[in-house]
Formats: structure tokens, sequence, C-alpha cells
């Protein structure tokens, strides 16, 4: 009897402990996919989208330099030396560089509104879980484990909601230099602008910084996920 004793509790405290495993690994499904894993697929998704936005960037900075190669300035622009076609093919890479960033930062913010949107649910599986355990050890255990969790994503929700409103201004800034030079499309006009433009070169440089610290965090954020029992 006591045998039998010994292997009864010995099962219960395996079943907990495969239990309270499986939580860490979001044992609930979500059209197919553990919330914890699906967390972590929208945590890539969210690097990457982060990485491209550092790409678009570079993409503005060349075509700023581009049209601002076009006009020679030694002190009197030199508009003789300068072909009207030329400004024109560059002013066309301008726009089509702003295009690119408009569609990069929607794609971050799309792409950040998802893992938001997953690991809330990952959160509630954990909850439910959570209620459900008969060990209070257990329980008071997982709960610190989601309360840290929960604490890393809010964190990282922080850093990248004070990011978002540099970006906007960045594109707003170059929406705003694209329409002014619009309406004076010729050498001289785009040399009259000439320190403008080397403003949003320059402003692009710790943009492009802080995407690649940002897109550092996430990828961070989903190595806790990993960590946690989600498979890579």
């Amino acid at each position: 009897m006591r045998h039998s004793t010994l292997t009864a509790g010995a099962s219960l405290a395996l079943t907990l402990t495969a239990s309270f495993l499986l939580l860490l690994s979001g044992c609930a499904s979500d059209g197919g996919k553990r919330p914890a894993n699906r967390s972590l697929d929208l945590t890539g998704r969210l690097t990457e989208q982060y990485q491209a936005l550092s790409g678009s960037l570079d993409g503005a900075v060349q075509a700023l330099s581009t049209l601002r190669g076009t006009v020679e300035r030694q002190g009197i622009i030199q508009r003789q030396s300068v072909a009207v076609g030329d400004v024109e093919g560059a002013f066309k890479g301008l726009k089509a560089s702003l295009a690119g960033l408009r569609k990069a930062t929607a794609s971050v913010e799309s792409a950040q509104a998802g893992l938001g949107n997953s690991f809330n649910a990952y959160l509630a599986t954990w909850d439910k879980e959570i209620a459900g355990f008969q060990s209070e050890d257990l329980k008071e255990s997982a709960q610190r484990r989601r309360e840290a969790s929960d604490g890393r994503f809010k964190a990282l929700t922080a850093e990248l909601s004070q990011a978002t409103p540099s970006f906007e201004r960045y594109i707003g800034r170059v929406a705003e230099l694209e329409k002014a030079l619009s309406l004076d499309l010729t050498p001289a006009g785009v040399g009259a602008l000439d320190s403008v433009l080397e403003d949003a070169i320059d402003a692009a440089k710790p943009l492009r910084e802080e995407t690649e610290r940002l897109a550092g965090l996430t990828r961070e954020f989903g190595q806790t996920l990993t960590a946690a029992g989600a498979p890579k």
C-alpha cells in the first residue's frame, strides 16, 4: 500500500509539472498554432520590418544625395552645367523613396499591432491555465513568470511607441521638401534648398540607428519566448 501511495504522488507531481511546461510554451491553439509560437512568429516579422525600414531610410538618403548632387554649388549656382532632365530624374527617385518610407512605416505599425494582439491572447491563455492549477506552488511560480513576461512586453511596447512619432515626423519633413521642390523643380530651385536637403540627409542617420536598435530589442524579446518553451 505504501508503494502504491508513493507512485500516485509521483504521478500527480509529474502531471502538474508537465502542465506547467506546456503552459510556458502556450498550450492552447490559435488557428492551429500555439499563442506563444504565434507571438514568436510575429516578433520575427516585426524585426524584419524594422530592418526593411532601415533600408528605406538608406534609400531616402541616396535619393536626397542624388538630387542634391545634380546641382553644383560654389557660392553661386552653376546653372549652365546642370541639365533640367537630371533634376527631374533625381526628383522621381525622391518621390519613389518617399513612397517606400511610407510603406515601410505602415508595415512596422501593422506588425506591431499584430504582435500586441497575439501576445494579449498568449497572456489570456496563461491566465486560464494558471486558474486551473491545484498546486499553489506551481500557481505562484507560473504567475511570477507570466508577470515577468508581461513586464518585458510592456517595456518593449513603450520603446516602440516612443520611436513611432520620430519616423512619422521625418516622413512629413521629406514630404514637405518634395512638395517645395515640385513648385520650383529647376537647378536654381534645388540649389536654393541645398541646406534643407543636407539637413534631411543628416536627420536620417539617427533614425536608421534607431531602427537597428529597435530590431535588436524585438529580436531579444522573441528569444525570451523561445526560452520559455516556444520552439524555434
